[in-house]
C-alpha cells in the first residue's frame, strides 16, 4: 500500500471539515518522543483533522499488524506484509518522525519504519551519493576493489565526531582505530519469532594503497587491520566494529604513518558480507606487505555484491606529525625512524578530477607546448634559419 504524504493528509482533512469530527483523538505513538502538537486543539480545525486522520489511519494499520502477529509462524510474505503495514501506518506519524529526527533511528532499528526513514535519508539526502563520489574520485575503484554496487552506511567517527568520507586528517588523530559503525536496512535472512533480528557474518579490511614500492618505483598496498566473522544485524548500528569483542581479529591495528614526500595516503575501510564459511581455510595471518584485496576476494569467494560498506580518510606527512610518524615506524616496523623520499609531483590518484573548464585550459596549454617544441625542433634541424645578427662577426666571443 502506498504511504500517504502529508500533503494528501491535509487535503483529505480539508475536504472533511464539514463532516463531524472522528471520535478517535490523536495520541502519540511513542512515549519516548518529545513531540507535542504544534497548536492547541481547536485553534486550527484543519490541523486537528489532519492529526485525527493520521491517528485513525495508524489504528487501522495496527489492526492489520495484530492480525498478522497472531499467526503462530508467519510466512516470509506475511512478515513482509506486516512490515509494509507498519511503514504505511507510521511513516507520517508526527511522533515517529520526531523520534527519528532526535535519534536518527539509533536504538530503534528493530522497527521497519525507522529503517525505512533511515534508508530514505541515506539515499535522498546525499549520504550515499557522497561516499560513492569520494570512492571514485579518490580512485578506490580500481586501486583497491574492482567495482562496487550502491553501499550501506559505514561511518567513521573520531572523538564522537563523524568524519566526512575522503577527509584529510592528521595521522596523530587516527593513531588509535576510529569508531566504525555499520547500518544495514534489510534483515540478512528471514526473521523468526525466536530470532526477530537475525545477524550475518562480515569481514573488515583496512588498507593503505599508497605504500611506496621502491623496488618497482610504484605503489603497493599495506594491510593495517583484518577482522573476520563479525556478527552484525539491523540493530548493530551502535557497535564499534574494530574495538568491540565481536568477530575474530586476524591482523591487529597498525597506525598509518606516511613518510616525508610521499603525498597523501588513503586509509580505506572495506566491509564484506560473508556468504560462506570462507575463513575456515585461513591458517595464519597474511603479511601486511604487498596485500591485495582482489586476491582476498578471489581466495575466499567474495563476489562484488559482498562489498556492503566502504569509507576512507587521507593523511600525509607534516612537520607537526613527524615525531609521531617516526615513532610508529620504530614501534611497528622496527626502523629507527620513517624513511625520507625524494620530493616529487603529486600523483594523480589522490588528486581531484579536473572540471570541464580546467580540462579545456589543460588541453590548450598542451597544444601550445607541443607547437613550441615542434618549432624549436625545426630550428635546431635547419641552422640557416638562425638570423644573421645572432651569429658573431668574428671568431672572438663578444
Amino acid at each position: 500500500m502506498r504511504a500517504r504524504t502529508p500533503s494528501r493528509v491535509l487535503a483529505a482533512a480539508s475536504l472533511r471539515r464539514s463532516i463531524p469530527s472522528l471520535t478517535v483523538r490523536y495520541q502519540s505513538s511513542s512515549s519516548t518522543s518529545t513531540w507535542q502538537p504544534a497548536l492547541p486543539r481547536g485553534e486550527m480545525p484543519v490541523y486537528d483533522e489532519a492529526l485525527d486522520f493520521l491517528a485513525s489511519h495508524r489504528k487501522e494499520c495496527d489492526k492489520q499488524i495484530e492480525r498478522l502477529r497472531s499467526i503462530a509462524e508467519p510466512t516470509p510474505e506475511q512478515r513482509a506484509e506486516m512490515d509494509a503495514w507498519e511503514v504505511d501506518g507510521y511513516v507520517n506519524d508526527p511522533a515517529t518522525r520526531s523520534l527519528f529526527k532526535e535519534t536518527g533511528g539509533s536504538g530503534y532499528m528493530d522497527r521497519p519504519v525507522m529503517r525505512h526513514l533511515a534508508e530514505r535519508k541515506w539515499k535522498k539526502e546525499g549520504g550515499q551519493d557522497l561516499i560513492m563520489g569520494r570512492i571514485y574520485q579518490n580512485k578506490v575503484v580500481p586501486d583497491v576493489v574492482p567495482d562496487i554496487a550502491p553501499l550501506n552506511p559505514l561511518l567513521l567517527a573520531v572523538d564522537n565526531q563523524t568524519i566526512e568520507p575522503g577527509s584529510t586528517m592528521d595521522s596523530r588523530s587516527i593513531e588509535k582505530p576510529p569508531a566504525l559503525h555499520y547500518q544495514s536496512f534489510q534483515h540478512p535472512s528471514i526473521p523468526t519469532n525466536k530470532n526477530p533480528n537475525p545477524s550475518a557474518l562480515y569481514t573488515l579490511v583496512v588498507v593503505n594503497p599508497d605504500e611506496p614500492d621502491t623496488v618497482n618505483h610504484s605503489y603497493s598496498t599495506r594491510l593495517h587491520y583484518l577482522k573476520t566473522d563479525i556478527p552484525l544485524s539491523v540493530i548493530s548500528d551502535s557497535e564499534h566494529i574494530i574495538n568491540s569483542t565481536l568477530g575474530k581479529e586476524i591482523v591487529s591495528w597498525e597506525p598509518i604513518a606516511p613518510p616525508k614526500h610521499t603525498d597523501r595516503h588513503r586509509l580505506v575501510f572495506v566491509l564484506f558480507r560473508q556468504y560462506k564459511d570462507t575463513f575456515s581455510k585461513l591458517t595464519s595471518a597474511p603479511p601486511r606487505e604487498n596485500f591485495n584485496v582482489r586476491s582476498l576476494m578471489a581466495t575466499f569467494d567474495f563476489p562484488l555484491n559482498s562489498i556492503v560498506g566502504i569509507n576512507l580518510v587521507k593523511t600525509q606527512w607534516t612537520e607537526e606529525s613527524s615525531e609521531h610518524i617516526d615513532n610508529v615506524w620504530k614501534k611497528y616496523r622496527g626502523a629507527d625512524k620513517a624513511p625520507v623520499f625524494s620530493e616529487f609531483a603529486h600523483h594523480a590518484r589522490s588528486a581531484k578530477p579536473l572540471s570541464p573548464v580546467q580540462k579545456r585550459a589543460e588541453a590548450l596549454r598542451e597544444r601550445a607546448w607541443q607547437r613550441s617544441v615542434e618549432e624549436l625542433e625545426r630550428e635546431m634541424a635547419d641552422p640557416t634559419e638562425i638570423e644573421e645578427e645572432d651569429v658573431p662577426r668574428s671568431g672572438k666571443p663578444e
